[in-house]
């Protein structure tokens, strides 16, 4: 948003001039505070994970048929080569998705923590901000409260995302409990 300062000057004999002086200047957030550069960090996530999930399926898929080729291994020799082959490739791509999830962890992780630091900060200001600034107008108010609730609210997919890359790490403990409806 735009935000407007105004000051009055004076010179050196105190006389003050009775205009005021107004200055205009815009608070432009980093590229990694904004919505679309989160929400396309959430969408490269859920592309991983969905991606992660059909190579997981069709893995298990084929350790199903590997364990059935292997119990017909006599009759089924030439086949069992070829299997054998695949299984070698299915491997690489296992290493190879198991590597790029731990970059993804890693990243998640990494982004979330800088992402976390500076959003902190920004709640952190604004609240001060309005806990000092009582003459502000209504509309200053209003804005300090918009940009309060939208560092809430990243913070909050921040949070999440970090727990997401904890559960994937199998670093989040679960604590079960009873509660009550």
């Amino acid at each position: 948003g735009r935000h407007t300062f105004e000051v009055k000057a004076r010179d050196r004999d105190f006389n003050e001039d009775s205009t005021p002086a107004s200055v205009v200047f815009r608070v432009v957030p980093p590229v990694w505070q904004e919505p679309w550069f989160i929400a396309m960090v959430l969408l490269f996530t859920c592309a991983v994970g969905v991606q992660t999930t059909r190579v997981v399926r069709r893995d298990r898929g084929l350790r199903v048929a590997n364990e059935a080729l292997s119990s017909a291994n006599h009759e089924l020799f030439g086949l069992n080569r070829e299997l054998e082959g695949q299984n070698r490739a299915l491997e690489s791509a296992n290493r190879q998705i198991r590597e790029a999830t731990q970059r993804k962890s890693a990243f998640l992780a990494s982004m979330s923590h800088e992402i976390r630091t500076p959003m902190n900060a920004i709640i952190g200001f604004t609240r001060l901000v309005r806990r000092r600034a009582e003459n502000l107008a209504a509309r200053q108010q209003e804005n300090l409260d918009k940009v309060l609730q939208s560092a809430d609210h990243l913070l909050n997919l921040i949070n999440d995302i970090l727990d997401l890359s904890k559960i994937e790490a199998g670093r989040m403990e679960v604590k079960a409990e009873r509660f009550g409806v």
